[in-house]
């Protein structure tokens, strides 16, 4: 069982690495608390001997978590203005094509 924690918990630390890493950081905050689960959980069963490896797991997921909730509560979305003479020179444009066609009989 400690096995099947350990892969679950590699996997989902894993995930939520490429997550948090691309621009989808909800999503690695989801893996990385399902990591730090299975992480503990495999922790609780090891014997003391086998407790380095899902220590370092806890660590590599909880690292993870903060810096996605980082990305997440300090990141701002930027709305992009709207350009009013690209706007108008869009509507002019159509307007010289309509024109064009007209002219050429179509």
């Amino acid at each position: 069982m400690r096995k099947i924690y350990i892969t679950l918990a590699i996997l989902f630390a894993f995930l939520g690495i490429i997550f948090t890493i691309l621009p989808m950081e909800k999503f690695g905050l989801i893996a990385a608390t399902i990591a730090t689960l299975f992480g503990f959980l495999a922790y609780r069963i090891a014997d003391i001997n086998q407790q380095k490896l899902p220590k370092r797991i806890l660590i590599v997921s909880l690292l993870t978590m903060v810096i996605a909730l980082g990305f997440i509560l300090f990141t701002k979305d930027e709305v992009v203005a709207v350009d009013k003479q690209f706007e108008q020179k869009k509507v002019e444009s159509a307007k010289e094509g309509k024109k064009d066609l007209e002219e050429e009989g179509l």
